[in-house]
């Protein structure tokens, strides 16, 4: 793909810096000439036609619009069809498949840490490094987010609007502290001014006029147009303040038959998204920081299509340039983006024309829409080619149909009229075709692709570490089944599953599963290297756990863990000891495992400390184990209303307090995604009802 090779170039060319991942080295620059700044903005769900200049009777982007004009369009500029995997490239400057990230959930969302990452390559190279925004798919475990990742300042906000809540470089904030703005992405925006107010040239000291400024680089990347959850608002919505959305829905243009709801909405999504970037654009010329900043403006992937919004009438009122497919597909409308670059001494308007069956070319991949919980995947399978589609010049080639389409005079669009001739066809399929085979092998080869993360443990002075289900390396086939947030089953003794884990700190950790189930069973959690776990010399915990119909979580008891050593690997493994209904499944969802700091250099609050000496297990029926006892935590019912409800509660009464308040009553702690507590497993980019995930 060519986003990845054509944003890393401009990022070293531009930079003067040698960015190599093995050897991260900044090259020799004069005094003379100060090297200049990076802001990379990556808005979410932003299709080609989402922006005024591609279609201009409907969508309302005058900032963006002159930020491009006089920018370089690069617009033959592609992406991946979803999110994780094009931030994955983003920000590490190569194919997202080389570096783990596979989808945007179930275990494969997020990059090895052996990854070097721009925050950690700019760091190296003498920048000052700051992330504002949505980080990838990582929250929902420990050790992956931008704090760990090379990104000195960090501002991590909640996936939805609205919602007032913000992790500063790992600790929660409330984002409308300072009651000018009262919804996420303009309060974040703020941030990021005050970010580059302390970086600007008025920032220096009197008397140090002549010291040179410490370039800085900036990964921003806002969360609209994305759609906020069902839960929240009864269905899949995009946010804008409602008296914008107002203004749209009193609008006859916009209220005509044949137009959904939800596209009317990420019209008015993306004028909000406009307004928060056009605070940007106003102080970078007002500042002078323009002078010397290089900003570049793309999406992650194509327009997001909710399943009310794919009639004819509807698409071609949303995508005016005919491009097929959306969000998670590989055609035009699903690839297709735009790359704009602004700068100093950048002229305007330019436009710049391992080895396993499953990874078989000829005979891989799975049709993973035809998998249910506990099946196997066939083989052979349909081949490799079913999922590609190659890019060569004016020249596309899909690997499901075989077909050739030449664009040509602007078009992207892959209709019968723009197919190849045969002849033609057959010569350029070959080449093509060999080409993806030739990538193909290089990915494979690659010593992180396709292998799932390893998991933190006690990382710095958090409380907290969570292990997902998803994330699972290893599991007893048929009888353990990952599913999208979770896993399933469980169903003779002796079934297990295993992670990658690295123990980052000694400590004593308090276990806590999280997990709905029909049948008391008993459980064992290991923890150690593999030859330790075969043994069972590893340190372990034993305990029963009773059926449960709602998501909640049981303490297991508590475990001693010692730091993974250098170049070693360590696992986790769950085990099923006894069934107390043999050959039934034992869990519905197995949704995560919490390791709860109890000791360590940093202790916890007096609150939590509190919460976790009370996870004292009782003795079971079962002289060998314990009865698992109830962790304290949100009722997961209606999770989002106590945060609205509260949130007028943390403005009048100030940030600091409030929250403690909040917390106590709660029994929420510090340490997961901003719109979900501790103890909720459940987040994944697109919600499963959507539609889009599908």
């Amino acid at each position: 793909m060519k986003e990845v090779t054509l944003y890393w170039a401009l990022l070293v060319l531009l930079s003067s810096t040698a960015v190599n991942a093995r050897a991260l080295r900044p090259a020799a620059t004069s005094e003379q000439q100060p090297r200049p700044n990076f802001i990379v903005i990556v808005t979410d769900d932003q299709g080609w036609d989402d922006i005024g200049l591609h279609n201009p009777d409907y969508v309302k982007t005058p900032n963006i619009d002159r930020f491009i004009k006089g920018a370089t369009l690069f617009d033959n500029f592609y992406t991946t069809p979803q999110c994780a995997q094009t931030r994955a490239a983003v920000l590490t400057g190569r194919h997202h498949v080389r570096t783990g990230t596979m989808l945007v959930s179930s275990g494969w969302d997020l990059s090895n840490p052996a990854e070097a990452t721009a925050g950690a390559v700019m760091s190296e190279a003498g920048y000052a490094t700051a992330m504002f925004g949505k980080w990838a798919h990582s929250s929902q475990v420990q050790g992956y987010e931008p704090w760990h990742a090379g990104f000195a300042e960090s501002y991590v906000r909640s996936k939805y609007e609205p919602d007032m809540l913000l992790r500063h470089n790992g600790h929660y904030e409330h984002s409308g502290t300072n009651g000018t703005y009262r919804f996420a992405e303009q309060a974040l925006m703020s941030r990021v001014l005050n970010y580059l107010a302390r970086q600007g040239p008025s920032s220096r000291q009197q008397g140090q006029q002549s010291a040179p400024q410490q370039p800085f680089f900036m990964y921003y990347a806002p969360r609209a147009i994305h759609t906020s959850p069902t839960e929240l608002f009864g269905g899949p919505q995009r946010f804008s303040p409602p008296e914008m959305l107002a203004r749209y829905m009193a609008d006859p243009k916009y209220t005509q038959a044949g137009i959904a709801n939800t596209t009317v909405q990420a019209w008015a999504a993306l004028e909000y998204l406009d307004h928060v970037l056009g605070r940007l654009f106003d102080y970078l010329a007002a500042s002078g920081l323009n002078k010397t900043t290089y900003v570049m403006l793309l999406s992650d992937n194509g327009s997001a299509l909710l399943p009310n919004e794919g009639s004819k009438a509807n698409r071609m009122k949303r995508m005016p340039s005919g491009m097929l497919g959306g969000k998670s597909d590989i055609t035009e409308g699903g690839i297709r983006n735009f790359l704009a670059v602004r700068g100093p001494d950048l002229s305007p308007n330019r436009t710049v024309l391992k080895p396993q069956p499953l990874f078989n070319w000829d005979k891989g991949a799975v049709v993973r829409k035809a998998m249910i919980p506990g099946e196997r995947p066939s083989f052979p399978g349909p081949g490799l080619t079913k999922c590609l589609a190659v890019r060569h010049k004016n020249l596309k080639w899909i690997g499901r149909t075989g077909k050739v389409y030449r664009f040509t005079c602007g078009n992207h669009i892959e209709l019968p009229q723009y197919e190849l001739p045969r002849a033609q066809a057959s010569k350029a399929a070959d080449t093509m075709a060999a080409a993806a085979r030739s990538w193909w092998r290089s990915v494979v080869s690659e010593p992180y692709s396709f292998q799932k993360a390893a998991l933190f443990v006690g990382v710095g002075n958090e409380s907290y570490s969570n292990i997902m289900a998803m994330y699972a390396h290893e599991r007893t086939p048929a009888n353990v089944t990952l599913l999208d947030k979770g896993a399933t089953g469980f169903v003779s003794p002796g079934d297990r599953m295993c992670w990658n884990v690295k123990v980052m700190s000694d400590g004593v950790y308090n276990v806590v599963i999280m997990y709905t189930s029909t049948v008391e069973a008993t459980f064992k959690l290991a923890v150690g290297d593999y030859r330790s776990l075969l043994d069972s010399s590893s340190p372990s915990v034993t305990a029963q756990l009773p059926a449960m119909d709602a998501l909640k979580g049981m303490s297991l008891g508590n475990i001693t863990l010692k730091t993974t050593t250098q170049g070693s690997a360590g696992e986790a493994c769950l085990t099923l000891i006894n069934n107390t209904k043999p050959g039934a499944p034992v869990f519905n969802n197995l949704a995560n495992i919490r390791f709860g700091k109890l000791s360590s250099v940093n202790p916890t609050s007096n609150e939590e400390s509190r919460l976790l000496s009370s996870l004292t297990p009782q003795p079971s029926r079962q002289p060998s184990s314990t009865m698992a006892v109830p962790a304290p935590g949100l009722d997961l019912t209606g999770k989002y209303k106590w945060l609205i409800q509260d949130s007028n509660s943390l403005r009048q009464k100030g940030t600091e307090q409030a929250w403690k308040e909040l917390q106590q009553a709660t029994g929420w702690v510090d340490g997961q995604d901003s719109l979900d507590s501790i103890y909720s497993p459940l987040e994944i980019e697109v919600d499963a009802d959507s539609g889009l995930f599908d």
